[in-house]
């Protein structure tokens, strides 16, 4: 049905359309790289507060406000906060994933109406 939709339109407004969407595509893969990056961010994050806490524990030498003094300054966020915006980051990640799909999917679908029609 979109496929013979799309089939009448004239090709300079199909190719608009192309266009239209191969910029959404690139936004979602955009948007799949600073996803992963902010998962990377929070994944480091949390091997930081574990090794900053591992070390307080062997040293014994950091008073509890003193550790709490040094963790604001590198990160507002703590331990449950930084596990929480993981599980999040990675499940816009897995939507963005399927975002991508579709939209590839569509102008993979557009770009074959356009090749029948250049030869």
């Amino acid at each position: 049905l979109l496929e013979s939709g799309l089939a009448q339109l004239r090709s300079s407004t199909l190719y608009k359309g192309y266009k239209a969407k191969l910029a959404a595509r690139e936004t979602a893969r955009q948007r799949l790289v600073v996803t992963a990056w902010e998962i990377e961010e929070s994944e480091r994050l949390t091997a930081f507060l574990d090794a900053l806490h591992t070390e307080n524990e062997e040293r014994l030498g950091f008073a509890n406000e003193e550790l709490r003094s040094f963790r604001s300054f590198l990160s507002e966020r703590g331990h449950v906060e930084v596990d929480d915006d993981r599980d999040y980051l990675q499940a816009i990640y897995e939507d963005e994933c399927e975002i991508l799909r579709v939209t590839s999917a569509q102008a993979k679908q557009i770009s074959k109406i356009l090749g029948s029609r250049v030869k």
